[in-house]
């Protein structure tokens, strides 16, 4: 039979393998969140801007939101990873909590992305004001579940600015949770209370809150073994210690 030291070093290298997998994922769909963004015209409260929009530049339209579907899923392919490690990413209710909800956030926005560079790009093109606004009723209501997306990443980054060992250093986490808080307060000012100054601040925010994720996810594939196993002697002050 298998000693328990035996049975630990498998449980170990299990994990470690796992993070790393996540780790990767979760940088690649980080950067094509970035891509997708950048890519991503302002959105305007106003309908019919939002339609001469798509219209004036529907490739751009199409790219972006075809490039930020593409990171969503991959980015929920990351958190299911993460989530099957018993690692300290997912070492209380709220963490995990957290990447639960990027898994089913993300493949909402997925959908509202896929319909938005599919149904909705072609009505706006050919001017069939009907689908268009059916189409952007389903989209919106799918759209509206990237505020928790948000969220999960602020939670995410900000256990990591108070985690021991450092993945980024302290102040890139909080920029990262700031961002997005923020990314959740803009989008709430321009899609729900119809202020445009929230365009720029959900997309700028975005970025940056995808630009310390994708640094996060590299740091999680080069971790060392051992890395994420958490101790069952508490640290003072309450935190678990990390071998």
């Amino acid at each position: 039979m298998p000693t328990t030291e035996a049975t630990d070093n498998r449980l170990t290298s299990n994990t470690d393998a796992r993070i790393r997998a996540g780790g990767v994922w979760l940088a690649i769909g980080a950067l094509l969140l970035v891509g997708g963004f950048v890519l991503h015209p302002l959105p305007s409260p106003d309908p019919a801007e939002f339609v001469a929009t798509i219209a004036d530049a529907p490739t751009r339209w199409v790219a972006a939101h075809v490039t930020t579907a593409i990171g969503l899923s991959v980015v929920a392919i990351a958190a299911l990873i993460v989530l099957t490690a018993d690692s300290r990413l997912t070492r209380t209710w709220w963490t995990t909590t957290a990447w639960a909800a990027l898994i089913v956030s993300a493949l909402l926005v997925t959908t509202a992305a896929v319909v938005e560079a599919t149904v909705i790009a072609e009505a706006a093109i050919g001017g069939d004001t009907a689908t268009f606004e059916a189409w952007s009723v389903f989209a919106d209501v799918h759209s509206a579940a990237f505020l928790f997306f948000a969220l999960a990443i602020a939670v995410i980054a900000g256990n990591e600015a108070r985690s021991a060992p450092q993945t980024t250093p302290a102040w890139a986490s909080w920029i990262g949770a700031v961002a997005g808080v923020a990314a959740f307060g803009g989008m709430v000012l321009v899609f729900v209370l119809g202020i445009a100054p929230g365009g720029p601040v959900w997309i700028g925010s975005t970025i940056v809150m995808s630009l310390w994720t994708a640094w996060f996810g590299v740091v999680l594939a080069r971790s060392e073994a051992d890395a994420w196993i958490v101790s069952e002697e508490p640290r003072a002050g309450g935190q678990e210690t990390v071998h």
